[in-house]
């Protein structure tokens, strides 16, 4: 969602990788992303395990994945391609009635 279609709601600075797993990424500038407030308190210090990481079972990274790899729009729901999409939707609940309340607008 742009900041545009996000009327009130507030956006912050999320760790891709959390500070308590990684503290040496704490200000990486490649470790931050600007998120909505809901998906970074959902995402909060979730970091698969290296094990799940190989399978694909990861957070989307904006700046490094295609997101037609990973995700692809039925209607108003987003619907994963890939375990990183799965993993991502899951976690943060992208497909929440506000987000699908967005997404119908933007349709309109």
């Amino acid at each position: 969602m742009s900041e545009a279609e996000a009327h009130a709601i507030r956006f912050c600075i999320d760790h891709y990788e959390p500070r308590r797993a990684r503290p040496d990424l704490t200000n990486e500038y490649s470790n931050l992303f600007y998120a909505c407030d809901e998906c970074n308190t959902r995402k909060g210090d979730r970091c698969p395990p290296p094990e799940a990481r190989l399978q694909g079972f990861r957070f989307f990274r904006p700046d490094q994945d295609v997101y037609q790899d990973h995700f692809v729009s039925a209607d108003i729901r987003i619907v994963s391609k890939s375990n990183t999409g799965y993993y991502t939707i899951e976690a943060l609940d992208l497909n929440r009635l506000s987000l699908r309340k967005i997404r119908e607008l933007r349709d309109r």
